[in-house]
Parts: C-alpha cells; sequence; structure tokens
C-alpha cells in the first residue's frame, strides 16, 4: 500500500453526474453505518474530468485494467468504517479520496481526524484528494467517523518497454 500524491478532487456532483444515475444519488441518511454502496462511473462522461488522476498513475507505472468481476471504474460510498474484509477478485486498486462529510449535524467544524486505510499490515491516513493504491485481495479496512466517498479504478502495473535499435 502506498500513496501517490494529492490531487483537487472534483465535487461531488459532478462525480455523480458521470454514474449514469441510480440509488446512490438517494441521501446517505438511507445508509446503514458501516454500509458500502459502488455505483459504476461511466468511462466516456469522465474521461475528461478523471484526466488528472489518469495520468498521475501512468507517472507513477501503473495502467488501467478491466474487471470482471466489479466495476473497472467507480465511485464508492461509505457510512463511516468498514470491517476488515477483502474483495476477491478486485485486485490492484487505486482509490481516490473524492469527499467526506460528518455522520450528524453535531459534528460540523470537527473534521479533524482523518479517516485510516489498513492493508498489509500497515495503517495509513487518508487526506482529502489523496490517492493510494493497495491489493484488495488482502485484507484491508475503513476507519472513519464519516460519509466518505472515493474513486476506485482497478490497475496494473504498466509494463517496460525497451527500446529495440534496428540491426
Amino acid at each position: 500500500m502506498k500513496s501517490l500524491g494529492t490531487l483537487k478532487p472534483p465535487s461531488l456532483s459532478v462525480i455523480k453526474s458521470c454514474t449514469g444515475g441510480d440509488r446512490f444519488l438517494t441521501p446517505d441518511r438511507n445508509m446503514s453505518v458501516g454500509e458500502v454502496y459502488t455505483t459504476e462511473i461511466l468511462t466516456d462522461a469522465s474521461s475528461k474530468l478523471l484526466s488528472n488522476f489518469f495520468q498521475l498513475l501512468t507517472r507513477n507505472g501503473y495502467a488501467k485494467r478491466d474487471s470482471c468481476r466489479y466495476y473497472s471504474l467507480s465511485l464508492t460510498s461509505c457510512k463511516g468504517s468498514v470491517d476488515p474484509h477483502d474483495d476477491l477478485g478486485l485486485g490492484l486498486a487505486a482509490l481516490w479520496f473524492v469527499h467526506r462529510k460528518p455522520l450528524h449535524k453535531s459534528q460540523q467544524g470537527l473534521l479533524g481526524e482523518p479517516p485510516v486505510l489498513y492493508g498489509s499490515r500497515q495503517w495509513l491516513d487518508v487526506r482529502l484528494g489523496e490517492i493510494i493504491v493497495f491489493d484488495a485481495n488482502k485484507e484491508h479496512a475503513w476507519l472513519s467517523n464519516y460519509h466518505c466517498s472515493m474513486i476506485m479504478q482497478t490497475i496494473k502495473k504498466a509494463r517496460k518497454t525497451r527500446n529495440a535499435k534496428a540491426s
């Protein structure tokens, strides 16, 4: 698990407009604590919006990868913490933390403690806009006192190509 850096995230409403619309657009209060909801981000609608994100992945030696079992590019939302689990078949993933808001009105202005991602036997504070690469096939967890949204992209290490000289 490693951090690739931080990018200013687009607004959540703009990201949601790239999902094609579904239950995800309902209020967060309809989610239970610990619940996770994922919806596909349409690649055609989001390519310009997420170009900086994809460029950062490429500069760090990663390429987008299609997934058979999960959405390859998705908007994932959770309410509070998510227990340790693994997502077998998801593999290497890039997580871009794009939005957080308090669980309760009484938390307004108390955005002190950042969420924490646990994976590969390490704990990592995740700041808004930060991009983390981790192996979702292995046990991981999300510890948070907020409604959180993140963009997830399945990735692979890019192949290194050699420059072949003509003989």
